[in-house]
């Protein structure tokens, strides 16, 4: 499906290079007056031009961190807090290991340039036969909490007794009953909440029971105050080890100021420029990982 997949062709992508081929065309056009003129008309100081703007993109960041956080979900764990395992639960215990395994990531954008879309990738064991490779037993953030994410800001996010992601309203007055009450029902955290800081975003997941699992969060400045944390219930078949993950990660913006003035020049640019100008300028990240404690 096409919202699976992540927005731009990443292969071979040397952004500073294409960055400087825009830069390279910028100085060579002349003094692109209405260019410079439009750019002062910003919050930049008055000496700020396109060029400069475009190699202060250089300098941002946007990385998986140096590795997941990972907290074992076995048996000893669960009775140890109290946890009454149902027969279900008792029976996916006796196949496979449980792992919350959390991916942080961080985000440094342009000063004032906040990215608006943020995707992701992860592939447990690739490669390897089908009975070897571990599966998503569920998925955070998942696409059905968008609704309590555009009413509230602050989110507990939990683990239920059935070893799945919950989440709920850290201040319910801030949130519709019904967001709270969908997302919340029946939820009772076996570990203590993490609280989760969000801004209407938009969110699309994929990958529940499968290997490989996707995230895209959509929205101008859609994380606020904490970097965006995303997280997975593996599920091991057990005997299985070592358990390896491969990432990959892109940072997007919408340039709802430069781009005007970039299609000045936008015919001049190649092709490869072009398109990634218009698919945001994305900033890529790739992670390899052994999942220790799996």
């Amino acid at each position: 499906m096409e919202e699976d997949r992540l927005s731009f062709d990443f292969e071979d992508l040397d952004r500073d290079a294409l960055i400087d081929e825009a830069v390279e065309m910028f100085q060579r056009s002349g003094p692109l007056e209405s260019v410079t003129r439009s750019a002062r008309n910003w919050s930049f100081s008055p000496e700020t031009d396109v060029v400069g703007i475009l190699q202060a993109l250089k300098a941002e960041k946007a990385a998986f961190g140096p590795c997941p956080e990972v907290l074992p979900l076995d048996s000893e764990a669960l009775k140890s807090r109290g946890v009454d395992l149902d027969t279900r639960v008792r029976t996916l215990l006796d196949r496979f290991d449980f792992y919350n395994v959390t991916f942080p990531v961080t985000l440094f954008p342009k000063r004032g340039w906040a990215f608006d879309r943020l995707e992701c990738q992860v592939e447990f064991n690739p490669g390897e036969s089908p009975d070897r490779r571990p599966l998503a037993h569920d998925i955070f953030p998942g696409s059905d909490w968008e609704t309590l994410a555009k009413a509230t800001m602050h989110l507990e996010i939990g683990i239920t007794e059935a070893l799945e992601f919950r989440a709920k309203a850290a201040a319910p007055s801030l949130a519709s009953a019904g967001a709270e009450g969908q997302l919340s029902a029946g939820a009772g955290f076996i570990f203590p909440p993490r609280e989760y800081h969000v801004k209407r975003a938009r969110i699309v997941s994929r990958g529940k029971n499968a290997s490989e699992v996707f995230w895209r969060l959509d929205d101008e400045s859609f994380f606020e105050k904490d970097e965006p944390r995303l997280g997975v219930i593996l599920k091991v078949p057990k005997g299985v080890t070592p358990v390896k993950a491969k990432g990959m990660l892109a940072a997007y913006r919408s340039f709802h100021k430069l781009g005007a003035d970039l299609g000045v020049l936008m015919e001049y640019l190649s092709e490869r420029v072009r398109s990634f100008f218009t698919k945001g300028a994305p900033l890529v990240d790739r992670g390899e990982w052994e999942i220790r404690g799996a």
